[in-house]
C-alpha cells in the first residue's frame, strides 16, 4: 500500500510504503505525488515511512527512479526517510539511491525523528 498526503504548513510531502508494493501500486504513487507537490513550494521537504514495507516488487525501480526525477525537477529539498527496523529494505534504498544526482537522504528509525530531524535543520 502507498498513502501520500502533504502539508502546506509545513511544506512537506509524506509517503508511506508498507505491506507489498507491486507495479500497480507504484504507478499510482507516482499520480499521488505529482497531486500532492503541486500544493507545495520548492524547496520543499519529503518523509518517506517505508518501516511497514515488506517488499517491492523488481518492476517498481523504473518508477523509482520516476519518482526521484520527478521530485528533483521540482525543488526537493531535505529528504528523510523512517526506516523502523526495515533492515533488508533500507539496504535496497541506500544502495538504489547512492549519488542520484541532487538528491540528498538522512535516515532515521520513527516518524517523530524524521519531524525532528527536518524542524532542527
Amino acid at each position: 500500500m502507498v498513502e501520500v498526503t502533504s502539508d502546506s504548513h509545513k511544506n512537506r510531502l509524506y509517503i508511506i510504503l508498507s505491506g507489498n508494493i507491486d507495479i500497480n501500486d507504484a504507478q499510482n504513487s507516482m499520480l499521488y505525488i505529482v497531486k500532492e507537490v503541486n500544493h507545495l513550494k520548492p524547496p520543499f521537504d519529503v518523509i518517506t515511512d517505508f518501516s511497514g514495507l515488506k517488499s517491492a516488487d523488481n518492476n517498481t525501480r523504473k518508477i523509482l527512479v520516476s519518482v526521484m526525477d520527478y521530485l528533483s525537477l521540482h525543488g526537493v529539498g531535505r529528504v528523510v526517510r523512517v526506516v523502523g527496523g526495515a533492515k533488508a529494505m533500507l539496504l535496497k534504498f541506500v544502495d538504489f539511491t547512492r549519488g542520484f544526482r541532487g538528491y540528498k537522504v538522512d535516515y532515521v528509525p520513527t516518524m517523530e525523528d524524521a519531524e525532528k530531524k527536518l524542524k532542527n535543520c
